[in-house]
């Protein structure tokens, strides 16, 4: 997905409330169509037979399919949005690719429309999906492959790219936090290469009648090594607190060993894979007059990640398709992540531990001073 942006996606969604509006139909509307267009794709397409793989699942793999075979409409990857019974993909060019995935009076079920540039205003019904590809099940196996579009790498890879997210708390914990990243360039961190990110974290949230306020800052330090994966090195954060009438900070310095590998960018529908951290964790606290002496101490968590589902959710800060990700202990599920598919920012977050849950939902998300 593009960092910019995208209007056209933006504008998607009343676009497509236009194509709702307009009825569509069962038959393809030959006066209302680009036909040449419309048998090209047609001609380039093979018959094929049905497949139970899921239709969101069969829906990503047309979009894909139409984005590798037909670039001169759909010249670029985007994020999969919701309309209506519609799973679709709006593009550069001005064009709407979608599939309707639920019943719907209006449209043929596992059909393929296409609107927008060459094809017209209208909804254009092209064919059956099946007409186009033969869906495969993805097989979730144990561990992840090939990307699976919901994280945006690329973002990771840009210096200079700047995300924030404010957020709203409820449950256990209630009030708002704020994170704001930038991404930086190539360094070491341990001897090793990575790349260098600045962040900050502000918070005021009360829990069991107490408030605190929280400010942290820090740097993380991971890199992309794979089509679908980054390999996280550590961080160091400082946080700033008031006790007793003095003031001091705290330094928390964090070493992966081995650094760990984030493979959920690779994780089929359905997968899981299970990931573990361990290293040494360093923390200093300075008071003014009193010495700073170093205390470390060694860790080691496992944690299963599993993709659960697309689906859309609503939240403060607007509707979003995404990706959701559940993290087991065991066969307990602990927390719950839901991200914007395409670029992998999370907009809700659910944690429940020792019978306590908290829920994060974003409030504002900006990507380089845009709001998405």
């Amino acid at each position: 997905m593009n960092l910019r942006r995208s209007t056209l996606a933006l504008a998607a969604a009343t676009t497509l409330g236009t194509l709702a509006a307009c009825g569509g139909g069962t038959e393809a509307p030959t006066t209302q169509m680009p036909a040449a267009a419309a048998a090209a794709m047609r001609l380039k397409a093979q018959a094929v037979r049905a497949s139970a793989v899921s239709p969101d699942e069969a829906a990503r793999q047309l979009m894909d399919f139409a984005e590798t075979t037909f670039p001169e409409y759909f010249p670029e990857h985007q994020a999969t949005l919701t309309f209506g019974p519609f799973r679709y993909r709006a593009y550069s060019t001005g064009v709407l690719l979608g599939v309707v995935v639920s019943s719907d009076p209006a449209y043929v079920l596992n059909g393929v429309y296409v609107m927008g540039g060459t094809f017209g205003s209208s909804p254009l019904y092209v064919g059956m999906l099946t007409q186009f590809i033969t869906p495969v099940d993805p097989d979730p196996g144990p561990g992840p492959g090939a990307n699976n579009g919901c994280y945006d790498l690329g973002l990771l890879e840009t210096q200079g790219t700047r995300l924030q997210v404010n957020y709203r708390h409820t449950g256990f914990a209630t009030g708002d936090s704020t994170t704001d990243s930038t991404v930086g360039g190539l360094t070491t961190y341990q001897g090793r290469q990575a790349r260098e990110s600045q962040y900050a974290v502000t918070s005021t949230l009360t829990a069991s009648g107490v408030t605190t306020t929280t400010e942290l800052s820090g740097k993380s330090y991971e890199l992309r090594t794979g089509d679908a994966e980054v390999t996280h090195f550590g961080s160091v954060m400082t946080g700033a607190f008031a006790f007793q009438g003095m003031n001091g900070t705290t330094t928390t310095q964090l070493v992966f060993e081995p650094p760990w590998v984030d493979q959920t960018a690779g994780l089929a529908l359905g997968a899981s894979y299970t990931y573990t951290e361990s290293g040494t964790t360093t923390v200093t606290t300075n008071i003014p007059g009193f010495p700073s002496v170093p205390q470390v101490s060694t860790f080691s968590s496992s944690e299963t990640v599993r993709f659960a589902a697309r689906e859309q959710v609503t939240v403060p800060a607007g509707t979003y398709a995404t990706c959701k990700f559940e993290y087991l202990e065991g066969a307990t599920v602990t927390s719950t992540h839901w991200v914007i598919d395409g670029k992998g920012v999370p907009v809700k977050m659910v944690d429940g531990t020792d019978g306590q849950t908290s829920t994060q939902e974003a409030t504002e998300v900006k990507i380089n001073g845009s709001r998405i």
